[in-house]
């Protein structure tokens, strides 16, 4: 699961076609990239750092952060 598609959203872009030099350099088609923002597959760890640095992020930001334990421990949910 990632979160391409809403750092597109929180920036007021609907549909973003990266430059060819990008496709490139991530090394797939304009198919595959629109099948990671609607998140149908998730970058290979090689695409990390290009699709973040390609739409201005810390790679970090590209997946969404694990819950507080301590909301989770205030509403009795068990974490590993």
């Amino acid at each position: 699961m990632n979160r391409i598609a809403e750092i597109l959203k929180e920036r007021g872009i609907e549909e973003m076609i990266p430059a060819e030099q990008i496709l490139e350099e991530l090394k797939i088609k304009t198919q595959t990239w629109n099948k990671l923002v609607a998140n149908k597959k998730d970058p290979e760890f090689f695409q990390l750092p290009i699709i973040a640095r390609f739409l201005g992020v810390e790679i970090e930001d590209l997946f969404p952060k694990a819950p507080d334990k301590s909301v989770l421990a205030k509403h009795n949910f068990q974490t590993a």
